[in-house]
């Protein structure tokens, strides 16, 4: 399943980044630096118009495009 598909409220782990959604190292890098890999285990708080999401990791919350969302693989309840 991709972030773009889940719910507010799930909780969800990070399986993998497409990186072909990301051509650039620097598109890669600043997920990296967010915490957001594989195995980040991440809650869903907001769903945007048009299909972003507001997640929360670890302390931080984090705003998200439905480009990015949708290249985000995550495993429910792991």
């Amino acid at each position: 399943m991709k972030l773009n598909g889940t719910h507010l409220g799930d909780r969800v782990t990070v399986a993998s980044v497409d990186p072909a959604a990301f051509p650039t190292p620097a598109g890669r890098l600043r997920l990296r630096e967010l915490g957001i890999r594989p195995g980040a285990q991440v809650r869903v708080i907001r769903s945007t118009p048009f299909g972003g999401r507001v997640i929360t990791l670890a302390t931080r919350r984090i705003a998200l495009d439905p480009h990015t969302c949708a290249a985000i693989a995550v495993e429910q309840g792991r």
